[in-house]
């Protein structure tokens, strides 16, 4: 499973966050990226999860459980959270997707990059997925 440490770590090479000389992503200049990136990511969660290999609908409902990340403590949030999406979708849709929100405000020209990154991916995994035949209802009758 891929932690919410992971893809922020990703998301910041991609911003070129990272500290040149350590690489770490934990520094003064990224602190308002870590308190914004668990409710970022906890909108993107619920609209991915259908595409998720480990996606089951609720019986009764049709819906899935609602899955999201613990936002406890917004000031130091807990990065060692499970990203509850396979591993294909968190590396190759969370990175450019945190990223793009992270910088909207500040880079347009490099948000609209890596949210067209973003989209281009969830295309391509969607037209991918498995899909199920299911019948077609006739309302109206045959003619």
């Amino acid at each position: 499973m891929v932690t919410v440490q992971e893809i922020f770590d990703a998301a910041m090479d991609l911003m070129d966050e990272a500290n040149e000389s350590t690489g770490s992503t934990d520094t003064a200049d990224t602190k308002e990226y870590r308190i914004r990136t668990i409710s970022i990511l906890n909108t993107a969660i619920p609209k991915l999860h259908p595409y998720s290999s480990n996606y089951h609908a609720a019986a009764t409902t049709g819906r899935p459980r609602n899955k999201t990340l613990m936002a406890d403590n917004r000031s130091n949030p807990d990065f060692e959270q499970s990203i509850p999406l396979d591993d294909a979708l968190c590396w190759s849709l969370l990175p450019y997707f945190l990223a793009s929100i992270l910088r909207s405000g500040e880079d347009t020209e490099f948000s609209m990059r890596m949210m067209t990154e973003y989209n281009n991916a969830f295309l391509e995994i969607r037209d991918k997925s498995p899909a199920e035949f299911e019948p077609i209802s006739t309302p109206y009758g045959m003619f």
